[in-house]
């Protein structure tokens, strides 16, 4: 594994973990986390891709881990910082990195959001989009609508309240920038995206993209039911989209969870390896 320090126009420092394959040129998975979700959580998964031949990447999210922005303590951004900045560095390392591989976007939960977000503001950086547990957090997709209106948007409070979201003391993710949680809110409120300070229409450039999208989410995963998957997934009609929706037995595993999936790779690795097909060549 090769650390990989950035630091962005807006002197945001975090790190990108490399796992390297012994082919420069193969495909590279930048793997993007789930909202309170340090990078390092994803070792696993981006060694067992590197065993499988693959060129993997561990992005860490602002506000965690190696990144030197810290909510608790003044610290604020929105989605515009994550998707417009962190994310572009990141791709931009990497291909400066391996200009002859294709990028391909990894994100679990609000990462894949991310994800969504920057392959459709910049469709000629990246390749193909993998979601894993990942969906919109529009409160009609839920099968629990009032308790996830007010999920959420107790959250944006609280971070109004504070100057940032107490998550951790209100028994969901952690200590999150209050930009992020209003953009998180609104996405929950309306179903729409936005990024606070960008210049981006999300809402109008998710649908004018044409990539491969792999969805994969799971039976018992009620932070990502089917029917929010498939909220996310209607926002790009114009993808070549597969979507599995697996149970544990499906995958061979005892259980799996909107998390746990990261810790136990193979059974993904190999429905990753059989999707990506022609995009390795």
């Amino acid at each position: 594994m090769k650390t990989i320090a950035l630091t962005t126009h807006d002197d945001h420092q975090f790190e990108l973990q490399a796992f390297p394959a012994t082919d420069a040129d193969a495909p590279v998975f930048l793997i993007c986390p789930a909202m309170a979700v340090k990078a390092s959580y994803y070792s696993p998964f981006a060694e067992a891709l590197q065993t499988a031949g693959y060129n993997a990447v561990l992005m860490e999210l602002r506000g965690l881990g190696s990144s030197n922005k810290q909510p608790h303590k003044g610290d604020n951004f929105s989605y515009h910082h994550l998707v417009d900045i962190d994310w572009d560095l990141a791709v931009d390392t990497i291909r400066e990195a391996h200009p002859n591989s294709k990028i391909v976007l990894l994100g679990n939960s609000l990462g894949g959001q991310m994800s969504a977000l920057y392959m459709a503001a910049n469709p000629d950086k990246v390749d193909a989009l993998i979601l894993v547990a990942s969906c919109s957090v529009y409160y009609k997709a839920y099968k629990n609508k009032i308790g996830t209106l007010l999920g959420t948007h107790t959250l944006a409070a609280a971070a109004a309240l504070f100057g940032y979201a107490p998550g951790d003391k209100l028994g969901f993710a952690g200590q999150e920038a209050k930009g992020v949680i209003y953009d998180w809110a609104y996405n929950a409120r309306t179903s729409k995206y936005r990024g606070t300070g960008s210049k981006n229409d999300y809402e109008t450039l998710l649908p004018k993209v044409e990539k491969p999208v792999l969805a994969i989410s799971f039976a018992k995963d009620q932070l990502a039911p089917r029917s929010a998957v498939e909220e996310l997934l209607s926002k790009l009609p114009n993808c070549d989209i597969e979507h599995q929706h697996l149970s544990a037995n499906d995958l061979g595993l005892e259980k799996v969870s909107h998390y746990s999936w990261a810790k136990q790779p193979e059974p993904f690795v190999a429905r990753i390896r059989n999707w990506i097909g022609d995009l390795s060549k």
